[in-house]
């Protein structure tokens, strides 16, 4: 029927993937969308299975935003975990954040623990800031 799909993908063509089936769900024939911040806002026309339009409609998808990053202190550890659904995404430490701030990427590697991406750090007598890269 061409009722479309919205999804997403980074910006070097990675990490696609399905954020909306409008054919699958709810037969909305999409006219025109309009981001607001992490929510799409859409007009469109609902359609019978045969095609023919029954009415127009106005509709809002809540976006994904970034994942929440968790932190707890455990004896001489810093404990990082996320949700392991948070595809595409990087997790960068730097000890100044005075610009140019230089951001590295954390090691070891996430290992996924009930659900969770969860590394491990040593806490040391310095600062350190976090941050997720898409």
């Amino acid at each position: 029927m061409g009722l479309g799909t919205i999804f997403a993908v980074n910006l070097d063509g990675g990490n696609f993937r399905t954020l909306f089936n409008f054919a699958e769900t709810s037969r909305v024939r999409v006219i025109d969308l309009f981001p607001a911040g992490n929510t799409l806002y859409g007009v469109g026309t609902v359609v019978d299975h045969g095609g023919q339009v029954l009415y127009g409609t106005v509709f809002s998808l809540a976006l994904p935003g970034p994942p929440q990053l968790s932190l707890i202190r455990s004896g001489g550890s810093a404990i990082l975990s996320w949700p392991a659904n948070a595809v595409g995404f990087t997790l960068q430490s730097t000890t100044n954040l005075v610009s140019p701030a230089v951001w590295s990427t954390v090691y070891p590697a996430p290992v996924v623990v009930q659900g969770n991406y969860t590394v491990t750090n040593a806490v040391s007598g310095s600062q350190k800031f976090y941050r997720f890269r898409e």
